[in-house]
């Protein structure tokens, strides 16, 4: 259920906080990173994909793609920041 490949890895990079906010492309939806690596929306708990696919309405999702991060006022995909924190691994 984490969100990258280790939770202990994103948390010692200084990327992924507790608390860090996602939004799907289109900055409509939003939720919160908790301290266990699951994502909060609403009253939804999960994985990204779990909890993007509610969120959406749909069966499935692929979170990775779905939920965005804000840096430096821009919103980029989940999946930038796990290449990024594969790379410096």
């Amino acid at each position: 259920m984490f969100l990258f490949p280790s939770h202990d890895t994103c948390i010692e990079s200084g990327i992924i906080e507790p608390g860090l906010k996602l939004f799907d492309a289109k900055n409509k939806i939003q939720a919160h990173v908790m301290a266990d690596g699951s994502i909060l929306y609403k009253d939804i708990t999960g994985s990204i994909h779990s909890v993007g696919a509610k969120a959406q309405g749909t069966e499935s999702c692929n979170g990775w793609s779905f939920w965005h991060i804000k840096m430096e006022n821009k919103l980029y995909p989940l999946d930038h920041l796990r290449e990024k924190i594969r790379k410096n691994n």
